[in-house]
């Protein structure tokens, strides 16, 4: 399975691009690429049963965020970028 990824909204200012994406998990998948060519910035913020079922830290490079730990089937939570 993957993680299943919803998009809320993705726009641009200047030459920056900012999105958000529902992340619903799967219970074994931590990368996901958001659909932009470089992160200058991603956080997650939690969603339904992610406060206890997913270790909220990430790390980013290019255009994919891992998180530390997978997300749980159907939790979910909010994954943020800036960039180009």
């Amino acid at each position: 399975m993957a993680l299943t990824a919803a998009k809320l909204f993705h726009t641009i200012f200047g030459n920056k691009q900012f999105g958000c994406y529902k992340i619903t998990g799967d219970g074994a998948t931590k990368t996901w690429a958001a659909p932009i060519h470089d992160m200058e910035a991603a956080w997650f913020q939690e969603g339904t049963d992610t406060e206890s079922s997913v270790d909220n830290l990430i790390t980013f490079s290019g255009s994919t965020i891992t998180w530390n730990s997978a997300i749980d089937s159907s939790a979910y939570g909010y994954a943020y970028y800036i960039g180009v």
